[in-house]
């Protein structure tokens, strides 16, 4: 009977860890498009690199997650009671987010006019 409780709990743990993991990118990716909305409606294929960079980040992010669930309940079952490991998620997180930017930024440069190619 107490094994049920315990997969429940995984179960609420991994949840959050996936959305966000998936979310925050996708937020940032969308955030872009929103403020830049000129430089994404002209040019050509403008965005496939920031999508490109968001697929990224959420499959490390994903990934990532799931080490850290693991490395929460491994201290939830020392005895600890894994707010380190969670501390330690949300600045990975975070860090992911300023190096998803940082990114965008630097590869397609929304401050100036998208390119266009020969043909237009």
């Amino acid at each position: 009977m107490g094994t049920s409780g315990i997969g429940l709990e995984k179960y609420l743990i991994s949840l959050p860890v996936i959305l966000g993991a998936a979310a925050l990118p996708a937020g940032v990716s969308q955030l872009f498009y929103i403020i830049f909305a000129d430089f994404y409606s002209n040019g050509f294929l403008t965005g496939l690199p920031q999508f490109f960079i968001c697929l990224v980040i959420m499959i490390i992010n994903l990934l990532m997650g799931f080490f850290f669930a693991e490395k929460y309940w491994l201290a939830k079952n020392g005895g600890q009671d894994g707010k380190r490991v969670i501390r330690h998620f949300l600045v990975y997180l975070a860090s992911g987010i300023l190096v998803q930017i940082i990114l965008n930024v630097i590869i397609e440069n929304p401050f100036k006019d998208p390119p266009a190619p020969p043909f237009f």
